[in-house]
């Protein structure tokens, strides 16, 4: 059994090892250096392996350069098994940051989602992910949020026997409520609104 049920090979790619019931999971700046590591001892006790260094976001090393980053989709979830649990899906154009818990955003992690196309985030279905949520929005207003159903997260949506379906029309579920939003601000009135969206793969979770 591996850790949080993820593939052996996305836990290699992360450098993430798990011996006698520890689990220890490095940080990596952008440019790929060790910035820390998040340890999780047996009893379920997390602490960080070097005290007074800066929070970052999970998974900076695999983010894309300025240029290429223009075509892609940034998203950003709670946990490091929840970024993984994304990487796992290998979709292309897609890239992925984690934070070490929904209350640990600052609206400085997002100075990254500038060079992206789009940024979806996606808190988990509960009271923290919901704050999590709003304050990204807050932060970054054309944000797309992916709401995920009460007592979900992304690694277990994922991990779903119909999970990357399900996934998949969640986002689609984000998309055209951004469009919906989109059209509202240029003034469009809701007959024209509809007639646009109609067909909209986000209108059947919508």
């Amino acid at each position: 059994m591996t850790w949080k049920f993820l593939p052996q090979w996305v836990l290699d790619d992360a450098g993430i090892e798990t011996m006698g019931g520890t689990t220890e999971i490095p940080y990596f700046a952008e440019s790929g250096v060790l910035h820390n590591t998040r340890v999780i001892n047996y009893w379920g006790k997390q602490y960080w392996a070097e005290t007074g260094r800066g929070l970052i976001p999970y998974g900076l090393q695999w983010l894309a350069s300025l240029e290429d980053a223009a075509a892609r989709s940034l998203f950003l979830c709670e946990g490091e098994s929840d970024a993984l649990a994304l990487r796992t899906l290998r979709e292309p154009g897609m890239d992925v940051l984690g934070l070490p818990g929904a209350s640990t955003f600052r609206p400085e992690f997002l100075r990254y989602a500038g060079r992206y196309a789009h940024v979806y985030v996606c808190g988990d279905g509960d009271t923290a992910g919901y704050k999590f949520n709003c304050s990204v929005k807050e932060a970054w207003p054309s944000v797309r949020v992916v709401e995920l159903p009460k007592g979900q997260d992304i690694r277990t949506v994922t991990q779903h026997e119909r999970g990357v379906d399900w996934f998949w029309r969640l986002v689609a579920r984000a998309d055209v409520e951004a469009e919906i939003a989109r059209l509202l601000d240029e003034g469009h009135p809701w007959p024209v609104i509809a007639r646009r969206v109609r067909w909209h793969p986000g209108m059947v979770e919508a």
